[in-house]
């Protein structure tokens, strides 16, 4: 008989399309139910990224003081007015915990050299700088980095 399929070739077909469609709708509703737990993979951030960032947040906060980077210093008790003078791109790191690391070169009107340390971390589809502090001062440590058990730390400087 035309159009008629062998009792066993039908009963497997349908059990076949059965246990597709019960899968793909436990599928989708796992994935309603727990979003979170499966997230998409974001764009990595690339240096140029973390460049970017970094010299838009400088940029914007350096509008409010006559175009200098404001940057508190609490060792010297001190707010210091600063000229951006380069981007450490050799030094802009993705840290494992999911923050951003960046160290910027300024200027101060004296000609004193300050180095500050910026931590970054996504905020939605932008980067945001969650703590600023003053590294160096003409060249001279305040503090280093060490690496404990996969996190990198901030150390007493030692010289």
């Amino acid at each position: 008989m035309a159009g008629h399929f062998p009792k066993k070739s039908f009963s497997l077909a349908l059990a076949l399309s059965l246990s597709a469609a019960l899968a793909a709708v436990s599928a989708l509703a796992q994935q309603k139910e727990h979003p979170k737990e499966h997230p998409q993979s974001a764009k990595k951030l690339s240096t140029d990224d973390l460049d970017a960032a970094i010299r838009a947040h400088i940029e914007e906060k350096s509008k409010a003081s006559d175009g200098r980077f404001e940057v508190r210093d609490d060792v010297l008790n001190k707010t210091w007015s600063l000229e951006l003078v380069r981007v450490h791109k050799d030094k802009l790191q993705a840290l494992a915990d999911g923050r951003y690391f960046a160290c910027v070169d300024f200027k101060a009107p004296d000609a004193t050299m300050v180095d500050v340390d910026f931590f970054l971390k996504k905020d939605g589809d932008k980067l945001a700088v969650t703590d600023t502090t003053v590294h160096k001062i003409d060249g001279k440590a305040r503090y280093n980095y060490e690496e404990k058990n996969g996190v990198w730390v901030r150390v007493a400087d030692k010289s």
